[in-house]
């Protein structure tokens, strides 16, 4: 009679773990994949950004397969070290911090006039999110057009070279 029933505790807890652990969900891939994730919450977004790739390594292929190569190496360089990804990350940006402080210090008028304007966008942006998401696309996109006529006016300009940077770093074309 004892053997029974501890086969049956046994059973029984054998069965509860096996539950439990069937109720843990595995990782989500968007976890590990932020970008699926941006794609999922904006389809419209991705597939015109995904177009827009698509153009542009039909027009130069072997530039899409050096960046894509360029990625990977980056992406595998990371994986392996990413505390010194991080460190680099947050020197670039100490750097970038650095210039805007320079550029405040030297010119502190309109870097308080700046300030001004992104304080009122950001207000109406918690006002109305999607009017300030549209106004945004609206920008960037204006910001390009004029990127792409003073690239075609003036071809070895910083213009192109931030174009294409900011073409094929993978941001999305919208926020």
């Amino acid at each position: 009679m004892k053997s029974g029933y501890l086969r049956s505790a046994v059973l029984l807890l054998a069965l509860s773990a096996g539950a439990a652990l069937a109720q843990v969900a595995p990782p989500t891939p968007t976890a590990a994949n932020p970008r699926a994730q941006w794609c999922a919450d904006n389809p419209k977004d991705c597939e015109a950004l995904k177009a827009r790739r698509d153009a542009r390594c039909a027009e130069n292929p072997d530039k899409c397969e050096e960046m894509k190569a360029a990625r990977e190496a980056r992406k595998a360089t990371c994986d392996a070290d990413p505390e010194k990804c991080k460190a680099e990350r947050a020197a670039r940006l100490q750097e970038h911090r650095a210039k805007l402080e320079q550029r405040c210090a030297e010119n502190p008028e309109k870097c308080e006039k700046i300030k001004a304007k992104r304080e009122a966008r950001k207000a109406a942006c918690d006002a109305d999110p999607e009017k300030c998401k549209a106004e945004r696309a609206a920008r960037l996109q204006e910001r390009h057009a004029r990127l792409e006529q003073r690239c075609k006016d003036q071809p070895d300009s910083k213009a192109c070279k931030h174009l294409e940077r900011s073409l094929g770093s993978g941001r999305p074309a919208t926020p």
